[in-house]
């Protein structure tokens, strides 16, 4: 609820006044002491309803309706409401909440915004990244499964290759086994007359 400024400094004044007098006033009370002006009774009294509905709302005070007209008196929360500050208090407590609502509304209007071009943009990307990332899936199985078959045939050459090496080893100890047995029978003269000149 916005209170006026204007209205303040009446408004504290009758919260002092109810706990200065400990009891009622009414809104004769504030036209004798000065701080309600308006010379029309009728007038005087509509302006005194809308300060006491004011005070009713924040439940500072008791507020009588009556034939007679209306009266306030004081409650248990009157001197604690005074002694934090008043309506003065209470009014600039009212305008750093409406400030602070405010600017989370902004906020939240900017993230709806950014949210929406965001939105946007995924919908448009989603796609074209769906169907490259598939791609890359694709190229990074084949070269796994490619990436095995080599190092399959990689192993059956190491054994092809081991196996040949351990053939061409054995060739040599028979040729050479062979050439030992030759030597021990035959001289080097014989071996040198079959040899053309």
């Amino acid at each position: 609820m916005k209170i006026h400024e204007n209205d303040i400094v009446i408004l504290d004044l009758i919260i002092d006044k109810i706990l200065e007098l400990g009891y009622f006033i009414e809104v004769d009370n504030l036209f004798k002491s000065g701080e309600i002006t308006e010379p029309d009774y009728k007038k005087r009294e509509l302006e005194f309803q809308r300060l006491l509905t004011i005070i009713e709302e924040l439940k500072c005070a008791t507020v009588n309706h009556s034939d007679q007209g209306w009266r306030v008196e004081p409650n248990r929360n009157t001197l604690t409401f005074q002694k934090n500050g008043g309506f003065k208090t209470y009014s600039q407590e009212e305008l750093n909440r409406l400030e602070k609502e405010r600017e989370i509304e902004i906020l939240t209007t900017n993230k709806l915004r950014w949210d929406s071009k965001l939105s946007k943009w995924q919908v448009k990307t989603f796609w074209w990244i769906f169907v490259f990332g598939f791609f890359g899936f694709i190229f990074g199985l084949y070269n796994f499964i490619d990436n095995l078959n080599k190092t399959k045939s990689i192993e059956e050459l190491e054994l092809s290759n081991q196996e040949t090496q351990e053939e061409v080893s054995r060739l040599r100890t028979l040729v050479l086994d062979q050439k030992t047995v030759y030597s021990l029978h035959n001289s080097r003269t014989q071996i040198d007359s079959l040899r053309p000149r």
